[in-house]
């Protein structure tokens, strides 16, 4: 069953620079959620889920995904998506969504 949730905007910062990211498409699933993140110019479909080691995310379009920890741990979330995304920005922005989605929404699986 999907649950659709409201899109929201997050403010996003990387040493000096500030912006908004918007994300909208978000749908609740039975084990994952799908969203869209707009930042910067990027576009990014994403699917967020929790498998027997934990957190995930996945970017189908780019053939890309990596391992997360716990949604509200920015540090180590960025680290890792630094590591897979083409740009500090797209990372950082993903980031803050995923804080942003540990704060107001009612994740399943959040610890």
């Amino acid at each position: 069953m999907k649950k659709k949730i409201e899109s929201f905007e997050c403010t996003c910062t990387y040493k000096t620079k500030t912006w908004n990211t918007k994300v909208s498409d978000i749908w609740c699933c039975e084990n994952y959620v799908e969203f869209t993140v707009y930042c910067q110019g990027t576009k990014l479909k994403s699917y967020l889920g929790m498998g027997s080691n934990g957190n995930w995310i996945c970017f189908p379009e780019i053939d890309k995904g990596c391992g997360l920890a716990e949604l509200h741990d920015y540090y180590w979330n960025l680290e890792k998506l630094c590591k897979v995304l083409e740009n500090i920005i797209d990372a950082t922005s993903i980031a803050s969504v995923l804080k942003e989605m540990h704060v107001n929404l009612n994740l399943w699986w959040d610890y």
